[in-house]
């Protein structure tokens, strides 16, 4: 996990503790609003914590040595009809 989603994660749960203690000790049921906010961005955070960019940058990566692997092999064997075809002549 990257420092950035340790740091949120530490502020988000913060804050969900703080708005929990508010909210059981209000009587308003609109101060349950905030603990929720809390989780959500918690979950965001943890959604994201894989690192799902880095991800899809590797298996792009991968595609296109892929690619240039097989353009090459081709070319490769291009060159080597030609030869034959030279020196069957």
């Amino acid at each position: 996990m990257k420092l950035w989603q340790k740091v949120s994660l530490a502020i988000f749960g913060v804050c969900f503790l703080m708005f929990t203690t508010t909210a059981l000790l209000g009587d308003d049921p609109l101060m349950w609003f905030y603990p929720i906010v809390a989780l959500v961005g918690i979950g965001i955070t943890l959604y994201d914590g894989p690192g799902r960019k880095e991800k899809r940058c590797q298996e792009e990566e991968a595609r296109a040595r892929a690619d240039r692997e097989e353009l090459a092999r081709r070319k490769q064997m291009e060159r080597r009809e030609r030869r034959k075809r030279g020196k069957g002549k």
